[in-house]
């Protein structure tokens, strides 16, 4: 065997937190509104800058994309737990 991959998000660590924390972050600051963790999760398919190209009303996407992942970025350590399965293993 040469390797063995993971997918981190959701087999490593429940990544969700982070992630409706920055798109609520980003989708508050950018047009002023709030989703619930339903409609954040219902967007998913696209990868982050997709979702926020696709759904975002304000114009200037690109600053929302860097918003979002400065958010991301600054609040991972404190938003996604260890999977204590995985350190185990």
């Amino acid at each position: 065997m040469k390797a063995v991959l993971f997918d981190f998000d959701g087999t490593l660590a429940n990544t969700l937190p982070i992630c409706y924390a920055a798109f609520n972050k980003v989708f508050q600051k950018f047009d002023q509104r709030t989703l619930s963790n339903h409609e954040v999760l219902s967007m998913f398919g696209p990868s982050e800058t997709g979702i926020i190209r696709k759904h975002l009303k304000h114009a200037d996407k690109e600053k929302a994309i860097s918003s979002f992942y400065q958010y991301y970025n600054a609040n991972h350590a404190k938003l996604v737990q260890d999977n204590n399965e995985i350190k185990q293993m």
